[in-house]
Formats: C-alpha cells, structure tokens, sequence
C-alpha cells in the first residue's frame, strides 16, 4: 500500500509541476506587432476585393445591349439575308438562331453548347431589354 501512495504522490507531483509550467509558458495574447500584420493582410485583402468589384462592374457596363446585338446579327434592309450569318461572339449566334424560330435545345445541339447556356443567354438579353 505504501509504493502505491508514493507512486501516487510523485504523478501528483510531476501534474502539478507540468501544469504550474504551462500557465507560466503560455503566450500572453498578440503582440501589437502581430495585431498590425493582421490588419495589413486584411486592408490589403479588402482593396483587392474592392478592385476586384470594380473590373467586374465595368465589364458589365461594357457589356453589349440586346438591341446592339441584335442589330449585328440582323442583316440591313438594303442587303439580303444571308442564310448562314457568320458572327464572333456566341451571344450574338444564340439570338440570330432565336430571332429565326429555333428552339433553346436546337440551337444547344447547332452550336454545341449546353441548354441552360442557352437559355440563360436569352434570359439576360430578355432582362437588359426590359430594363432599358
């Protein structure tokens, strides 16, 4: 009994040494100098968020309006139609295809690009028709 109250007595011990050293040796909070390199990252974080916000707000702005996609896909009065007009962005051939009849799906399988692609393109033309 008494090697089990001494082997006891030392673990009490050497706890309470391993305790008394970890509340001495623990960090006291953030320096000032980390506080300050914290809020540096952050600062410049939220300026490239910022600049970030302002690329995309003025490619929005450039963005084409229905009506001038339209008139680049619809041949003029004095010309003839031409049966397969030729025209660079993928917008532009979606509503040529819409303005001739063709349905979402066909118009996917013509130019080989998913439906919802499709749709959606028409969605924001039917939407920035509406808002001007």
């Amino acid at each position: 009994m008494s090697t089990f109250a001494v082997v006891s007595l030392l673990l009490h011990l050497i706890t309470i040494s391993v305790i008394i050293y970890l509340v001495y040796t623990k960090p006291k909070g953030h320096s000032r100098e980390d506080i300050d390199e914290i809020e540096q990252l952050l600062i410049r974080y939220t300026n490239k968020m910022k600049e970030d916000n302002k690329h995309v707000l003025r490619t929005i702005q450039n963005r084409p309006s229905f009506e001038e996609v339209l008139q680049e896909v619809t041949p003029k009065n004095d010309q003839e139609p031409e049966d397969n007009v030729v025209t660079d962005s993928k917008e532009a051939k979606v509503l040529q295809l819409a303005n001739e009849g063709y349905k979402a799906e066909s118009i996917a399988k013509q130019l080989e690009i998913g439906t919802g692609e499709v749709q959606l393109l028409l969605k924001l033309h039917q939407n920035d028709k509406i808002s001007q």
